[in-house]
């Protein structure tokens, strides 16, 4: 299984069919088979993902240590060391983002023994 952010053309394989019953576009979450794995795909960067769940879920990720701004967020969390509070964030959305609580969920289906 594959999680990838569609930020960019080619990520998703040709090869690959988008399963429309699992897929969550309300969610921005697309999920496509491919061959006998599965690659999840956000329809946005993941740091535009992670700012529509914090906005939906009321939470101020400068709080946390992050910029609001896309491509600085990019910076902090792509460094082998991310800030202090993002794992705290990550934490944190997972409780109250029903947009993070989808993928978590969809995420465990997927790696289920019945796929």
């Amino acid at each position: 299984m594959g999680l990838v952010d569609s930020d960019h053309e080619g990520t998703i394989p040709r090869k690959c069919e988008e399963d429309h019953a699992r897929s969550l576009p309300q969610y921005g979450i697309r999920v496509f088979r491919c061959g006998r794995g599965w690659i999840v795909a956000l329809d946005r960067n993941l740091e535009e993902f992670l700012l529509a769940s914090a906005r939906e879920s009321g939470i101020d990720i400068e709080s946390y240590g992050l910029s609001r701004d896309v491509r600085e967020m990019h910076h902090q969390i792509s460094r082998m060391h991310q800030p202090p509070g993002f794992e705290k964030l990550l934490e944190d959305l997972l409780s109250k983002s029903g947009r993070l609580t989808a993928l978590r969920n969809l995420l465990r289906e997927l790696e289920g023994p019945e796929y």
